[in-house]
């Protein structure tokens, strides 16, 4: 039966229920203390044939309201009880149903942080706690699809494949989820579907972004007793913790649907569920789950129209290099896939410079493991004149099963919400998307930038009595959550010492007056990592510092603000600030006192 493209259809469905009846939902709902334990729950038996088949499908779905103003939110399981009925017809529709997890998915410690950004610690776990009685149930490639806000941006030059196997443009949010780590076309049309959501509505574009969740990269033999590598969400999994950044401004309020899906195998039926049989990576998720990224022999510039940089791309997919099984499932392959699913191209679209895609469809290297991505290379050229320091690209890689249909499209999504047997829409769209940003350096001298627009430093963090807070950002990362970021409070150029780690900085406290060298080092997550380090001034009380300030930065210093001085003594700021002929600027020096004389 195709119903059984269902795995973990409402495992998470109703997370949250009885604490959700009121209208005031708490983010930390308690256990279902009347939960019958894992032995007690049947499963429906299937036919051998459904067996060993790996599908894709919703874990939950959940309306979530997020109040700024008491910190607090509020979780709505948006599946529609009265329009479905009681049960989705499923192999495992009885597990799916008779005992929801109470708190599988939970958002705890909301807080706003600096730059308009609102963060939230999103929480999972498996709905099951008991590996031995049932280790026929591990997932794999966990996601968090987040549909938000509707200010959509269009690539016409880039499709999305739609269930019903129609094409568009890709529409997306580049400014919702600030650390998304892709974006997808799964589920999309969930939220405008009564049947599935109670307070459903229409926000807008075809892509949605994702934080993954459960991640383990390795690739060990799979022991389904004791379950490790390729990503998986094993039996018993506890909370696995991600921070989502979202771009907040004004307004008390923040209303988004959450998605979590999963891929999953069928890997036994109820007489054999104790002894599971699980072939990967076939039950891996479909397409690329992860795509890195960064920029190489960047020349690019907003006035210089043929200026270039190159985009280096990998890509991490499991079933890429996997084999194709004609006896699948073959119990003495576990390593076989039913079919061929490799990376057929790889599309990068920066329409801040370039019209047209640039498409790859051969990789310079790699064979898509984690210890050996596939990696191409994109030179773009600055076609279009650009008044940003950055460029904003979005990348698509497609997978060879990207457009089919079920079979190939492993989970239909259902479309008869009761009844025998659903009537399905199927997944087609198989592509990892992605966004990408592109720094832009200024080439004429009298708006250098010190660092290129690789890195934008906050000018009145490098001014402090005693201590400061640097506050710095990296190009390719708006949340300042994505890559990892370390500090050397005294950095000499050579040998850097970790004193401290994220962004912004810790607190940093200078005993002794005078320019301090401060280090930043950020490490990407590619394979392997790049790393790139940056030596940031530092002004700390002390003497004046005007001869030691340089000449590129004046322009970042020129004001009567006291933020921005470009030293202090005990008693006096030194204030930079400009001052301007008929025909040349001057820079000069004035001094106030604490009390703003």
């Amino acid at each position: 039966m195709r119903s059984t493209n269902l795995l973990l259809v409402t495992v998470f469905v109703l997370v949250l229920v009885s604490s959700c009846s009121q209208k005031s939902n708490p983010v930390l709902p308690v256990d279902n203390q009347d939960r019958p334990s894992s032995e007690e729950i049947l499963i429906s038996d299937s036919a051998e044939s459904s067996k060993n088949n790996p599908y894709r499908g919703v874990m939950g779905a959940w309306k979530v309201v997020v109040d700024t103003e008491s910190m607090t939110a509020e979780i709505i399981p948006a599946r529609n009880g009265k329009a479905i009925g009681d049960i989705f017809d499923a192999d495992l529709f009885q597990f799916l149903t008779v005992s929801p997890c109470a708190n599988c998915l939970m958002i705890s410690n909301i807080r706003l942080a600096e730059a308009e950004k609102l963060l939230l610690d999103v929480k999972m776990k498996h709905p099951f706690g008991n590996i031995a009685s049932r280790p026929d149930l591990h997932g794999f490639d966990v996601r968090a699809i987040f549909i938000g806000p509707s200010v959509v941006k269009t690539e016409p030059n880039i499709q999305v494949t739609l269930p019903d196997g129609t094409e568009e443009d890709a529409k997306y949010n580049p400014s919702f989820l600030l650390n998304a780590e892709g974006l997808t076309q799964h589920f999309d049309g969930l939220v405008n579907d009564e049947r599935y959501f109670i307070q459903g509505g229409n926000f807008g574009g075809n892509l949605n972004p994702y934080l993954r969740f459960f991640e383990d990269r390795t690739t060990p033999s799979f022991d389904p007793h004791a379950p490790a590598g390729y990503n998986v969400m094993p039996v018993g999994a506890g909370n696995y913790t991600r921070t989502a950044v979202f771009e907040f401004g004004h307004g008390s309020t923040l209303e988004f649907y959450l998605v979590a899906d999963v891929a999953y195998g069928h890997s036994a039926v109820y007489q054999t569920r104790p002894n599971p049989e699980y072939y990967l990576p076939s039950y891996n998720r479909t397409e690329p789950w992860r795509v890195e990224y960064w920029i190489e022999n960047n020349t690019l510039a907003f006035n210089n129209s043929g200026s270039t940089a190159d985009v280096v791309v990998q890509v991490f997919d499991w079933q890429h290099d996997a084999t194709v099984d004609p006896n699948y499932p073959d119990p003495a392959n576990l390593t076989g896939i039913r079919e061929s699913s490799k990376v057929a191209q790889v599309e990068l679209l920066v329409t801040d410079l370039q019209d047209a895609p640039i498409i790859s469809t051969t990789p310079e290297s790699g064979t898509g493991t984690p210890t050996d991505p596939l990696q191409y290379r994109f030179t773009v050229t600055a076609e279009n004149f650009i008044m940003n320091d950055y460029a904003v690209g979005l990348i698509a890689v497609r997978d060879e099963l990207h457009g089919q249909a079920s079979p190939s499209g492993r989970m239909p999504i259902p479309e008869q919400p009761a009844g025998f047997p659903y009537d399905t829409e199927d997944i087609r769209d198989y592509s990892y998307y992605g966004l990408i940003y592109i720094n832009v350096p200024v080439s004429f001298s009298s708006m250098s930038h010190p660092y290129d627009h690789e890195i934008q430093v906050e000018p009145g963090s490098q001014y402090a009595d005693s201590d400061t807070q640097i506050d710095a950002t990296f190009f390719m990362d708006q949340s300042h959550q994505m890559f990892q970021y370390k500090w050397d409070y005294d950095y000499d150029g050579v040998t850097f010492d970790v004193d401290g780690d994220g962004l912004p900085s810790p607190v940093i406290n200078y005993p002794t007056g005078g320019k301090k060298n401060t280090g930043l080092r950020v490490r990407t997550n590619s394979k392997p990592a790049k790393e790139y380090i940056y030596t940031i001034p530092v002004y700390s009380e002390g003497e004046e510092f005007k001869s030691d300030v340089d000449d590129t930065n004046t322009w970042i210093a020129t004001s009567r603000r006291t933020s921005n001085a470009v030293g202090m003594s005990a008693d006096n700021f030194y204030i930079a600030y400009s001052v301007y002929t008929a025909t040349r600027r001057k820079i000069q020096l004035a001094v106030g006192d604490r009390d703003g004389n």
